[in-house]
């Protein structure tokens, strides 16, 4: 499942003491992503050893299941947006210290659909975080959540049914030509004789390599913000590829950029 990879990477994130302290969750499937950001809530917040169906009896995740858990507030649009009044809410029912978990946590469902007014509420919240609150702001679209918000979460991308090649060897190919981009520093690599079906599958790949990356450390040589932020770029050349751009200028387009966030 694609919560194991979030799953992971937000422990390590917790281990290094560096755990966002919003998430921003791009997905195909609002309802999925829902139900794994709650397996994240219940793992963060776990008094013993987290497993899935466990058999303790401390009660959390029958609470995080049945949206009883006073520490836990979820917000979805109220008919056609998330209104002002909602976020106010939201911040009094965080205000409280949590009594039965480590940490407060919100759920924006669908947090594109913020108003201008809720959004600019939301932002001044983001703006001063304290340390036992944690939000997931889940949304199919984030490029209609305003730059502001964004650059004050932690993105990562849970899609679901996005199949990509299994195919060892274009997974090798993938890997390859990712470390060779890297190494390169922006400098361009040889060029592989591919149509766009096969470079859209060998995007795929690597965009899966470097979030495998990012929990393994196996064979990227850079810190984790710069893998993630090769991960927006990649996610951001899939859709153009899509789109028939040029495929030598999408190229060279990966290259500059990626050089870009390597010599940053």
């Amino acid at each position: 499942m694609v919560v194991n990879r979030f799953l992971d990477y937000v422990n390590k994130q917790l281990e290094n003491k560096r755990l966002a302290h919003v998430f921003l969750l791009e997905t195909n499937n609002m309802e999925l992503c829902y139900k794994e950001v709650c397996e994240v809530i219940k793992s963060l917040n776990c008094p013993h050893k987290y497993i899935k169906d466990c058999n303790e009896e401390c009660n959390l995740c029958y609470l995080v299941d049945s949206e009883s858990l006073p520490s836990m507030v979820k917000i979805q649009a109220d008919g056609a947006f998330i209104k002002k009044n909602q976020v106010l809410e939201l911040k009094e029912k965080l205000s409280f210290k949590p009594i039965y978990s480590r940490y407060n946590t919100y759920i924006l469902l669908e947090a594109d659909k913020l108003n201008v007014q809720a959004a600019n509420t939301i932002l001044k919240f983001l703006e001063e975080p304290e340390d036992n609150i944690l939000g997931f702001l889940i949304t199919t679209n984030k490029e209609n959540i305003i730059t502001t918000i964004k650059s004050r979460c932690q993105t990562f991308s849970l899609m679901y049914g996005d199949v990509v090649d299994s195919d060892e060897s274009m997974r090798e190919v993938a890997k390859s030509y990712l470390e060779k981009v890297v190494a390169k520093k922006g400098l361009m690599v040889n060029r592989l004789d591919l149509d766009r079906e096969e470079v859209l599958t060998l995007f795929k790949n690597m965009l899966s390599l470097v979030k495998e990356d990012v929990i393994k450390n196996n064979f990227l040589k850079i810190d984790d913000f710069k893998k993630i932020k090769i991960m927006d770029l990649i996610e951001n050349l899939l859709q153009k590829i899509k789109y028939n751009v040029n495929l030598d200028m999408l190229l060279d387009s990966f290259y500059i950029e990626v050089g870009r966030i390597i010599n940053g």
